[in-house]
Formats: structure tokens, C-alpha cells, sequence
């Protein structure tokens, strides 16, 4: 084997990448200590990441379940509560537990909403109070 001769050059370029080496690994180590730094290390960064990740991944599970769950059923009856042809009165409307009725939703008739907002087979709040109301809006 044929033995190498180190250049007092070389040997200079190996300590000054050394000396490099050892103030960069000295600067990361004190990241965390060092006044007006952000206080965590890269360890500390990758668990607050890995962490967050699994939080958004848990909360996007729960939303594509809740989702399924209130979806139509893949048959070709409508899942149990949605009415595809309008009730016939407020009372059936009532009766099945599925008032006040928006427009748009299944089970809306514009016969079923008297003051024509787009809710049918709202709660009757009463003539004394209607009455009341008129006089202040006057």
C-alpha cells in the first residue's frame, strides 16, 4: 500500500472543516436556549408536526363518517325522515316530527307556508301577539 503525504494545505482545509462542523453543531444544539429563538429544536418541531398531523387526520375521519352516516341510503327508498312528495298538512308535518319545513328541503309545499318566507308549518305564536306586533311596527 502505497502511503500519502498530507500537504500542510490539506491539512488546513481539514481543520477549517472541522472547526465549520463543530460551530454549526454547537449553533443547533443552543437553537432552543438561545434568547429571542423559537424555544423548540427540531425533534421538538417534528412531534408538534406529527402530532398535528394525527389531530387532522382523526378530525377528517369523524367528518367523512358523520357524512355517511346522514346520507341517503343506496336503496331505492329515501332513508328514514326524508319525504319525497310534500305533506298534505301542518299536522301531518307535526305528526312525523320534521317542522319547521325550509324551502328545498324534502316535504315542503308552498300551500303548507302561510306568510309565503320560505318556512312552512312554523309555530303559531298567537292573534294577541300578532296584533301586539302590528301595533309596534306601525
Amino acid at each position: 500500500m502505497k502511503r500519502q503525504t498530507i500537504t500542510p494545505y490539506r491539512v488546513r482545509q481539514l481543520r477549517e472543516r472541522a472547526e465549520k462542523a463543530r460551530r454549526l453543531q454547537d449553533r443547533s444544539a443552543a437553537a432552543g436556549r438561545r434568547p429571542g429563538g423559537t424555544g423548540r429544536t427540531v425533534e421538538q418541531a417534528a412531534r408538534w408536526l406529527a402530532a398535528g398531523a394525527a389531530i387532522a387526520i382523526v378530525v377528517m375521519l369523524v367528518a367523512i363518517d358523520r357524512r355517511e352516516a346522514s346520507a341517503p341510503q343506496a336503496s331505492g327508498r329515501p332513508a328514514a325522515g326524508l319525504r319525497r312528495a310534500p305533506f298534505e298538512s301542518c299536522d301531518e308535518a307535526w305528526a312525523a316530527g320534521s317542522t319547521p319545513i325550509r324551502r328545498g328541503q324534502p316535504g315542503y309545499s308552498p300551500q303548507l307556508d302561510a306568510d309565503g318566507d320560505g318556512l312552512a308549518c312554523e309555530p303559531y305564536i298567537g292573534r294577541g301577539l300578532e296584533r301586539l306586533l302590528r301595533r309596534l311596527l306601525r
